[in-house]
């Protein structure tokens, strides 16, 4: 979120302030589900879970893994198979 917020040349503070006046969420919620929403557009295009979590800057697939069931309520791969 800092890294967001210093790109936009806000304070965090400021940067979740906006954030929440726009949408009622937190700030790191909103990038997560921003961050799962490309990562379904991915996972349905063909990418396997190693090359969408890389994609989106995650160091370790089974944290983009729980990210993902902890957003969706199931794993990348339950989510394919649906």
């Amino acid at each position: 979120m800092a890294y967001i917020a210093s790109e936009l040349a806000y304070s965090p503070g400021y940067f979740g302030d906006l954030i929440h006046k726009a949408t009622g969420g937190t700030a790191i919620g909103y990038i997560h589900n921003y961050v799962i929403n490309q990562a379904k557009s991915l996972l349905m295009s063909g990418y396997n879970v190693n090359e969408t979590s890389r994609l989106l800057g995650f160091e370790y697939p089974h944290h983009f893994t729980r990210l993902f069931k902890r957003i969706n309520g199931v794993t990348p791969i339950e989510f394919l198979k649906k």
